[in-house]
Order: structure tokens, then sequence, then C-alpha cells
């Protein structure tokens, strides 16, 4: 039995003792010594429960535009413009998941001109849900010279600043 002798070597059994633990602690249920006893908590009477159900927090606005970002292109005299990156959070007032469409998010300048969006084939379509604020990221060809967008989404209007 000479090939047993690798098991003479120390880094083996260390090997051995380490890959053995990780095995244990990802099939034992609540983890390898893990407190079974309950930790006591703050005592909360039935009354003062209702009352945290019933005091909920205000719903947040719709929209808020978190980041503005820019990429400049090296592009031709006639194509002279940006990508802005607009990074909002929000959500939908609505029943299920909106699509953030050209449709029913609007972005404009100054002047009220419909700034267009940027298409990009890879980028999945970013969507509000009612349930929870969510983040989503649109991209747009500006190729305008105001200092200020306003994006219109379900009746409300937020300045977005261009002062880069």
């Amino acid at each position: 039995m000479p090939y047993l002798v690798i098991f003479k070597r120390f880094e083996v059994w260390l090997l051995l003792s380490l890959l053995g633990g990780l095995f244990l602690y990802l099939i034992w249920p609540d983890g390898v010594g893990a407190a079974t006893a309950e930790v006591p908590g703050p005592s909360v009477s039935p009354a003062a429960s209702v009352l945290e159900d019933s005091a909920a927090p205000p719903r947040p606005k719709a929209l808020v535009v978190t980041s503005v970002g820019r990429r400049d292109l090296a592009a031709t005299p006639a194509q002279q413009g940006m990508i802005l990156d607009l990074t909002l959070f929000g959500r939908t007032k609505g029943d299920g998941a909106v699509v953030l469409t050209e449709a029913n998010l609007r972005v404009q300048d100054e002047s009220g001109q419909v700034v267009p969006r940027f298409f990009e084939p890879f980028t999945p379509e970013a969507t509000f849900v009612p349930e929870e604020n969510r983040e989503a990221r649109i991209a747009l060809w500006w190729s305008g010279s105001g200092e200020k967008l306003w994006v219109e989404w379900e009746g409300e209007k937020v300045p977005v600043d261009l002062s880069f």
C-alpha cells in the first residue's frame, strides 16, 4: 500500500478537514453551532401593534431623478449631440407593472420639444411596479444646448439639471 503515503502529509489532512467543515456547513439546516434558544425581544402590547399597523408611512412621490450622466461621442458634424443617462427611482400608481416608453414617460427640454430616446439593443426595458420603488435607467439622445430638462411621469413633472 505505497499509495497511502499521501496521508502522512499535514497539508492533506488540513485540506480534508476544511472540506469536511465546509460540507457540514452547507448541509446543516441552521448552520453548525447555531443557537436554538429564542432570544427574548422587547415586549409589545397588542394595542401598540394595532397603532403601528394603522400609521403606515405616506407613499413617496411617484418619480425621483437620482443621477444624470453623459457620454460624449465622436460624431460627424451633422450628428452633433451626446447620450444622456438618466437614472430614475420610482413606482407606478396603477395596478400592474408599466414599461417606461416614450408614450408614458415624456422628457422635454426648456422649449417644450420632446427629447428622443437613444436605442440600446441589449438593454432591458425599464419598468416600474406599484408595490415598491424601483430604479430604472433610460438613455436619451440630447442634441440641444439648454441647461434643464423636464421628466413627466403620471402627471408629475420633475426638473433635471444639466450643468455638467
